[in-house]
């Protein structure tokens, strides 16, 4: 093989191996405590004071637009009136289920739900209607996030994060693209499904209340290659509870790096090529 073919075939191989490492999932369980007594949130975007803002926030670190919902639904003034899917103010965005029910709550302990740990404020549990609890089968509330990338065109949903209370077994995400299909990744998001098995802390009781191995805010990292558009919470059993959902929005990178690479690497071969005629 002349030395041009070997120079192609590395950078071929140096692509590929960087298109694999692209495809995985990044799934970390780091989070800051609020002031606004919600337990856990988001170590990128806080829910500290936000009654009165607007419910998004530019993270110039990681280049990210972040929105958060935090399930409070708030008056002019800024004062809580009650739960629901309305706390993101944001022009021409929102986060809603497209089926399924939701309900919303700010009581510690019931027979159908609990909060997540050290959370005071409302969060969100499915199923949010009783009709659920005479059959017990398998139930899934699909939440769009498609509004976040259309209102900024070129970007993808980079980062998804929520405070995950009472983590029992039955209780997953599924992921999905904009095709409605199952993402398909590596790791733990291999099959496009996050099982509460697969993030309770080890030793940890199913549906704990009180540890901390099974109140966790999980954080999720997508690469541009793998991206989902809606996802959905899935529950065989009594409760999923979550709050503090934050989305981050980030720009569908140009592929200026690889190319420039690339041009680098035929460039080398050709001198080297010349050298050789010589």
């Amino acid at each position: 093989m002349n030395t041009f073919g070997k120079v192609l075939g590395i950078f071929l191989v140096l692509f590929l191996f960087l298109a694999l490492q692209a495809q995985a999932v990044t799934i970390t369980f780091n989070y800051q405590t609020p002031g606004d007594g919600s337990g856990k949130t988001s170590p990128y975007f806080s829910s500290d004071n936000i009654g009165d803002v607007n419910h998004s926030y530019y993270n110039s670190s990681t280049d990210t637009m972040y929105y958060i919902e935090t399930f409070d639904v708030r008056d002019d003034d800024g004062d809580v009136t009650g739960g629901g899917f309305t706390t993101l103010d944001v022009t021409d965005i929102d986060i809603t289920p497209s089926d399924g029910t939701i309900g919303f709550a700010n009581t510690s302990v019931t027979s159908a739900h609990a909060a997540p740990l050290d959370d005071d404020t409302y969060y969100a549990y499915i199923p949010g209607t009783n009709t659920y609890f005479t059959n017990h089968s398998s139930l899934s509330v699909m939440i769009d996030l498609v509004d976040f990338t259309t209102y900024v065109p070129n970007t993808y949903i980079s980062y998804l994060g929520l405070y995950y209370g009472s983590i029992d077994n039955y209780n997953n995400l599924k992921f999905y693209n904009s095709d409605g299909e199952l993402i398909t990744g590596s790791g733990a998001l291999a099959d496009g499904i996050l099982e509460g098995s697969e993030i309770r802390t080890a030793g940890t009781a199913p549906g704990d209340w009180y540890a901390e191995g099974s109140n966790i805010y999980v954080n999720l990292e997508f690469d541009a290659n793998e991206r989902f558009s809606a996802f959905a919470f899935e529950t065989t059993g009594v409760a999923f509870e979550v709050d503090n959902i934050v989305s981050g929005v980030r720009a569908v990178p140009e592929p200026a790096t690889m190319l420039l690479l690339g041009v680098g690497l035929v460039g080398l071969a050709g001198v080297s090529r010349r050298k050789l005629k010589k």
